[in-house]
């Protein structure tokens, strides 16, 4: 139907395709290579006087080169762009004076939101957000109006809604079999929650054969520390952003342990405990989130759960529809 009616959505950022099933769609994340001309390079000078020319002229021209890709986005002719990720970058608020009324601006969210006034930067015509929660936090702290916030659950949910097991742990998982599986999905930078939590990792490891822990670093921590255990799994930098990989790692683990990250949703939707360690005055999730989302303040709660019995943990059973009611609201808006 969708197809039929010609609508033709551009998703600018970083969107799994195998979402966007619903409606055609062409991929431009990578525009740069589609251009006719070539972007504007500048030329770094080494010397610490002329530190602040450099400085002024990457900004130019990363300001220059981003109205060079929107402006070819206007000439496309298409009617809606979809972004995601885009809310935190300014350099995005040159979209809507040059779209005008021509073309439709939505913004999929990827991250959580702590209701910080930045992160309302960019100006969409419309929000899709995951769930009430979160678009009362949007319209109440970071003033965006109610009607351009529209609720449609997560992407992620789609692809959990057709999960299948495909083992990309099997080596490690099978050398181990009938040891609880723990999963730790690690941040950039030194923060006390992740200290803590790999100390008490490395408690666990030392004191204890029975569990086995598979790390995550985050995609863009390159800088990771790791030891050589034989009860420790680090996850690949080839998987750093392969979704099948990740809800194959929590498939297989009793609970997760996070600081503030996207995961605990995923993992609380396939059936699995996420124990969210974040010591911000403002949490990135927000309070009775999911049931089986646990804000903690200490590994203390680590002990607890493995004092007990392992969860037994329920069958998939979600249903979703998001990118589907993505595209009815965006094809609502063009026809």
């Amino acid at each position: 139907y969708i197809k039929h009616k010609g609508l033709i959505v551009f998703h600018y950022g970083n969107i799994d395709a195998n979402v966007l099933q619903e409606f055609t769609h062409t991929d431009i994340s990578n525009i740069g290579q589609k251009l006719s001309f070539k972007f504007l390079k500048y030329f770094k000078w080494t010397s610490e006087e002329l530190s602040a020319y450099n400085f002024i002229q990457s900004k130019w021209i990363n300001s220059t080169n981003a109205i060079a890709r929107i402006k070819f986005i206007h000439s496309t002719g298409i009617k809606v762009l979809l972004t995601n990720v885009a809310e935190n970058l300014p350099l995005r608020n040159l979209m809507k004076p040059i779209f005008g009324k021509d073309i439709m601006l939505y913004n999929a969210m990827n991250g959580l939101k702590a209701g910080e006034a930045h992160d309302a930067d960019v100006y969409f015509d419309y929000w899709f957000v995951w769930d009430t929660q979160l678009k009362q936090l949007l319209h109440q702290m970071c003033k965006i109006p109610l009607e351009s916030l529209i609720e449609v659950g997560h992407l992620s949910q789609d692809l959990i809604a057709n999960y299948v097991n495909k083992q990309t742990y099997k080596s490690f998982l099978d050398t181990h079999q009938g040891k609880r599986v723990i999963s730790i999905f690690s941040v950039r930078g030194e923060r006390q929650e992740k200290t803590e939590v790999l100390n008490w990792m490395h408690h666990i490891l030392a004191t204890r054969q029975d569990v086995v822990f598979i790390i995550k670093p985050h995609p863009l921590e390159h800088d990771f520390k790791s030891i050589n255990h034989p009860n420790m799994f680090v996850v690949p930098t080839e998987y750093g952003n392969q979704k099948q990989a990740l809800y194959d790692q929590i498939f297989a683990s009793e609970f997760v342990v996070v600081f503030g990250s996207t995961v605990a949703y995923e993992s609380a939707w396939m059936q699995t405990k996420a124990y969210n360690f974040e010591l911000r005055p403002k949490p990135f999730i927000q309070a009775n989130a999911h049931i089986l989302i646990e804000h903690i303040n200490s590994t203390s709660s680590l002990d607890k759960a493995l004092e007990q019995k392992p969860l037994i943990k329920l069958s998939i059973n979600i249903e979703s529809h998001v990118a589907f009611n993505m595209a009815k609201h965006m094809l609502s808006h063009v026809e």
